[in-house]
């Protein structure tokens, strides 16, 4: 945890305010809405401080609750310093690549004033850093065991790609999860790794795994964010997201039967995964390459007489790309890992768009 966590954060929204005042007055809920003119959502967002008090809204409180209307006005105001205040601390407290939230729109275009830093904290769904730390905590406790001084991780980074990974998948109609469902969908989901177009495959791969209960997604990294994919259970629902970092078929397809098989066999874990070797992968690893290449075939690549041709053929043999036997090649140390990269699918972005390059 971030060491800000232990400060205190005095950030009380005016809703909070009323909400004392409401009890002392016995107002039901129906009532608040009625006297504030506010619909249900409306009144719920004045209560959790996302709704602005404006002149008409100061004068219908100092009517119903109490006080003045230039009392609420300047509550208003100083909830606003302080959430600015509370930002502040916050980006300034770890590494956020705010020039990538701007570039994949997650957030608003900079304006280089306080705004940036609330907007930060918004997108986040975050007002105080330790409403980052409870919020975000687990996440980081996960990243801990993968940290490497190899690569750049920032969890301000790594945060804010699990948010729009959150914001997306929440997005998403999916089933109610069936591991038995999903573990025979995989077989489909194989053999969408011959097409070549992520045009072509991201579509039935997102609705394979909606229907066995999996919201999947493929979300852009920001700098700073050395991950390839996550797999959790949230609130009973299976979530998998990649990132496409290393932008070719073999990487894109060997993370996501990663994350598949993490969610098969450690779905009461956080299966965070970055570019360095960490401690308890074999497991998932395993099951990724048992399901781009079968255990009965594995005798027979292994004494392949490598050459374009015959992975070619082998990888058409058992129903995959030649990329992903190249990328198997590799891994078991068969070929260096400059060797018949040309086999390989290769991807790039196009904004938040994965194309084929």
């Amino acid at each position: 945890m971030n060491e800000l966590s232990f400060e205190p954060d005095w950030v009380s929204a005016p809703g909070a305010t009323v909400v004392a005042l409401t009890i002392e007055k016995s107002y039901e809920p129906n009532a608040m809405s009625e006297v504030l003119g506010l619909g249900t959502q409306e009144l719920q967002a004045f209560f959790d401080g996302d709704l602005r008090i404006d002149q008409c809204l100061a004068e219908r409180l100092a009517a119903s609750v109490g006080a003045t209307a230039r009392f609420w006005i300047n509550r208003d105001r100083d909830y606003q310093a302080q959430l600015e205040k509370a930002a502040n601390k916050l980006t300034s407290s770890m590494k956020f690549p705010i020039s990538d939230l701007e570039r994949f729109g997650w957030i608003n275009p900079r304006r280089h004033d306080a705004s940036d830093a609330l907007a930060v904290a918004r997108f986040l769904g975050v007002k105080t850093p330790a409403d980052f730390d409870e919020r975000y905590g687990e996440l980081e406790e996960a990243l801990a065991f993968r940290r490497s001084a190899t690569f750049d991780l920032e969890i301000g980074a790594v945060s804010a790609w699990y948010r729009a990974v959150e914001l997306e998948c929440a997005r998403l109609k999916v089933s109610n999860w069936s591991p038995t469902l999903f573990t025979e969908n995989l077989r489909e989901i194989r053999s969408l790794t011959r097409l070549r177009q992520p045009s072509e495959f991201l579509n039935p791969l997102t609705l394979l795994c909606a229907e066995s209960g999996v919201a999947f997604c493929l979300v852009r990294a920001p700098a700073g964010c050395p991950v390839s994919g996550i797999a959790q259970m949230v609130n009973g629902r299976a979530v998998i997201a990649l990132t496409s970092r290393h932008l070719t078929d073999d990487h894109f397809w060997f993370s996501f039967f990663h994350e598949a098989g993490h969610l098969l066999l450690h779905s009461d874990q956080i299966g965070i995964d970055v570019d360095a070797k960490a401690d308890g992968e074999d497991e998932a690893n395993e099951f990724a390459r048992d399901l781009i290449v079968p255990k009965s075939s594995w005798s027979k690549l292994m004494n392949l007489d490598v050459s374009k041709f015959s992975i070619v053929r082998f990888a058409r043999d058992i129903g995959v790309s030649p990329g992903l036997v190249v990328g198997q090649l590799q891994k078991a140390k068969r070929i260096r890992y400059n060797q018949f990269n040309y086999l390989k699918n290769r991807f790039q972005w196009h904004g938040t768009n994965l194309e084929r390059a």
